[in-house]
């Protein structure tokens, strides 16, 4: 939430200041190794043979689709010259061959989109798997939310691949429709340059005393004109690239910020907090409206340059060619066939201006993914030292540990420290000394600060903390998570909900609800519990795992513990001394961070 409130009271740099603090510098040569990247990983995937035969595919029918507008254009130079001629045989037999040329253009078109379609969701999987598993590896979510690297990275693998791929709305272009839109109109564009050189004339002009003819003169009109109308494009619409990567941000951050108050709802409610939490959609709603209007004006500068380009083009070449026509130096067929093939030309040469829009919104998607990648692919120089080996009678050393803030400040201190295989262990310590801080260390996922952790490899490890993660789904998800859910466990998993207290929901084993709101805080504790009798780790560490439930039902927690694991390692969080009978031991964090070791007597 922090980065969604910094964005709520204005505009935001956000990601310039993100990429800085992972220390790239943006460059060209970057960009272009990183949307590299993005296809050569798909087509030298082991998809690469559906990759491959699906790119040569499109290519071809869009090399054939170019092949029948040329086709087209001499029909069309045909139909009006039988006009001219009132010759009404000829007249019927080109009205029944455009029949066939329709058919054959729709046939094509609906199997561009087919193919494309194919080639898009199965390029989207690609990388959306590809993304979740480096997210989701080294736990690198964890890395990224911690030190705010990114905003939404959700958003970008859900979103942005997304629109990216094309897969978004089948009307909207991905990046490799762009591409071959380019290689296409390029092609198109030296076919119909062949055309007009049919009735073209050359440009007559002198230079340094010499008479210079350029021959095709509605050829070199055409690029003049599609170069000045470009040119106008790229000063119009400067600003909407930004404006649509400032969107996307936006629109991220209220919906993260919406799915904030739906998962806390209750607690807003019991606080009286509907009024404060609606301010604050208000304002990120707020700066979704302010940079909207930027969006709207970049959109409307883009269609201004579209229209007048239109327009205009379709005009320009009757000014040259009627002269011509009247003094009967080309047929009305020809200036037909003149102004399609100058039409098509300046279409090919202006694919620049037309998809200047989606070129700025994929320009977005692929600058949101590159800072994505780059908070993936960033390691930071933490210097705690985390091994997992056999330590044999040991089951964690700690050697030398200083552990940091994120902004290098001291926070917690030990010298050292043994745990014994079968020990019970209290951490103990005032509020905000770095308790919890010190589990995410054990864990292996707090790197600030130097020295060295040693835990036993050969051990099972459980890490409980103080609010149990629920994962969306059935109750029996919940429970075994994370472990694979097995049909063939129901007596086990019932036995060990009975023995946690939470026998009343043995029914809703399979019900899809979400638990996370469902079940009240001593409930998910209690399901903790649950969770460890059925996975029976040999080094269990718990984050103040009974501070919702009553006394007895605390002590009821411990005795099971006892009872059911006499030999797993445990490290306790604890506030209270109410559970002192249970520890073998203890380590205190002073109000300085530095910890002392106490043993308990007998």
């Amino acid at each position: 939430m922090t980065a969604i409130v910094a964005d709520a009271g204005g505009v935001r740099d956000g990601e310039p200041r993100l990429t800085a603090r992972l220390g790239r510098r943006r460059t060209f040569a970057r960009a272009v190794r990183h949307v590299g990247r993005l296809f050569t990983s798909f087509w030298l995937s082991r998809h690469w043979k559906f990759a491959w035969a699906g790119l040569i595919g499109l290519i071809a029918i869009d090399m054939t689709a170019v092949y029948t507008f040329v086709w087209y254009n001499d029909w069309q130079k045909s139909l009006f010259d039988s006009i001219q001629a009132r010759a009404a045989g000829q007249f019927t037999t080109l009205v029944a061959s455009f029949v066939g040329l329709l058919s054959f253009q729709v046939g094509l078109t609906l199997a561009r989109q087919a193919l494309g379609m194919a080639l898009h969701l199965k390029w989207r999987l690609h990388l959306t798997s590809r993304y979740l598993d480096r997210w989701l590896a080294d736990d690198r979510h964890v890395e990224i939310e911690r030190r705010q690297l990114i905003d939404n990275p959700d958003q970008r693998i859900a979103e942005d691949i997304q629109r990216l791929t094309g897969t978004s709305n089948t009307r909207d272009p991905s990046l490799l429709d762009l591409l071959l839109g380019l290689f296409s109109t390029t092609v198109s564009a030296v076919s119909f340059s062949l055309v007009l050189l049919k009735t073209a004339e050359p440009i007559r002009f002198a230079l340094f005393g010499h008479h210079v003819a350029l021959p095709g003169d509605l050829v070199w009109y055409g690029i003049g004109y599609v170069t000045l109308s470009s040119l106008f494009m790229v000063w119009i619409g400067r600003w909407f690239i930004r404006a649509s990567f400032g969107q996307q941000r936006r629109e991220g951050d209220f919906r993260t910020a919406l799915q904030h108050v739906r998962r806390n709802a209750g607690q807003i409610g019991l606080a009286d907090g509907n009024g404060v939490e609606r301010q604050r959609l208000a304002r990120l709603l707020d700066a979704i409206r302010v940079n909207y209007r930027r969006l709207i004006l970049g959109f409307l500068g883009i269609q201004l340059g579209q229209h007048v380009h239109d327009r205009m083009g379709s005009i320009l070449p009757l000014f040259v060619a009627v002269p011509r026509y009247f003094s009967g130096r080309i047929s009305f067929g020809d200036i037909m066939a003149t102004q399609n093939a100058f039409g098509q030309l300046t279409s090919s040469l202006s694919y620049f201006v037309q998809a200047y829009g989606q070129i700025g919104s994929q320009i977005a998607n692929l600058e949101r993914l590159r800072t994505l990648d780059e908070a993936l692919d960033a390691r930071w120089s933490g210097d705690i030292c985390y091994t997992l080996a056999p330590l044999g009678g040991t089951a964690l050393k700690v050697e030398d540990l200083n552990i940091d803030r994120l902004d290098g400040t001291p926070l917690v201190r030990i010298g050292g420290w043994r745990v014994a295989r079968g020990e019970r262990w209290a951490i103990r310590g005032a509020s905000g000394v770095g308790k919890s801080t010190l589990v995410q260390a054990l864990a292996g996922l707090w790197s600030d600060g130097s020295g060295t952790i040693h835990v036993d490899g050969e051990l099972r490890r459980m890490f409980v903390p103080q609010r149990l993660y629920l994962p969306l789904g059935t109750l029996r998800d919940a429970l075994c998570f994370p472990r694979s859910v097995h049909r063939d466990e129901d007596e086990a998993l019932i036995a060990v909900l009975e023995r946690a207290g939470l026998s009343g929901h043995a029914a809703a084993l399979d019900q899809a609800q979400p638990w996370q709101e469902t079940l009240s805080p001593g409930e998910q504790q209690r399901l903790a519990l649950a969770r460890i009798l059925l996975q029976r780790p040999d080094l269990l560490v718990l984050d103040e795992p009974t501070s919702a439930l009553d006394p007895a039902s605390a002590d009821a927690f411990f005795a099971r513990l006892r009872r059911e694991l006499p030999d797993a390692t445990i490290l306790h969080v604890v506030h209270d001394e109410r559970s002192d009978d249970f520890h073998h031991a203890t380590l205190r964090l002073g109000e300085d961070g530095v910890a002392s070791i106490e043993r308990q007597e007998g």
